[in-house]
């Protein structure tokens, strides 16, 4: 139902092209029409109640509730940050201080740091963009290598960090202590973001 709904949303909202379609509109129909799906299969199986489905899609939704409001904050400031112009500032100030091959590398570095504080990948995605982005522009770096370095930065903490969504939800769902997860985890995710910090030093400068 989940993907049936995604698709026809898209094919729909997109004239009939797919990769035209609405994406936001189609996973939100396809979470509404999935959770109504689930709701009809367990009273008709009688595993539940109407009173005690209300009640856990509400528990489901309240532990959600702290991840959604990092989200909000997240894209309320990437949203400020970009009004502002803080990326041409920036870049008007370090222009003479830095080497612009370097601005891949110290973004991606920035952007592991904001999501293994934050959690989320979005979140971070949506105030590093606006700031590494115009930055690239102004100093001549290579702009798809520094959008690769904020996507890729962004992502870091989403595996890594405690407080990440997807930590939580894997941990809530397994039944797996988050800081076992984040232990086993961060071996991985600390090797290639070293590596991927050599690449774009590397390609910072074969691409300037």
């Amino acid at each position: 139902m989940l993907i049936a709904t995604i698709v026809i949303v898209l094919f729909v909202s997109g004239g009939g092209n797919l990769l035209e379609g609405e994406g936001m509109r189609a996973l939100l129909w396809g979470v509404f029409t999935s959770l109504i799906t689930i709701w009809i299969l367990c009273l008709c199986e009688g595993l539940y109640t109407l009173n005690q489905l209300v009640d856990v899609t509400f528990k489901g939704a309240g532990g959600m509730l702290s991840i959604a409001m990092i989200l909000v904050f997240g894209f309320t400031m990437g949203t400020v940050v970009g009004e502002l112009g803080t990326g041409l500032y920036l870049s008007s100030i370090f222009e003479s201080m830095l080497t612009p091959a370097l601005l891949p590398a110290l973004v991606f570095v920035m952007a592991c740091m904001i999501s293994l504080a934050t959690g989320t990948s979005m979140g971070t995605m949506a105030i590093t963009s606006v700031i590494a982005l115009p930055m690239a522009m102004t100093l001549g770096v290579n702009v798809p290598l520094t959008a690769a370095a904020v996507f890729g930065g962004s992502i870091f903490g989403d595996h890594a960090s405690p407080v990440s969504d997807t930590t939580i939800m894997s941990c809530s769902t397994t039944g797996c202590n988050i800081i076992d997860h984040v232990k086993t985890q961060a071996p991985y995710c600390a090797a290639f973001a070293l590596a991927s910090l050599v690449l774009y030093v590397i390609f910072g400068f074969i691409m300037h």
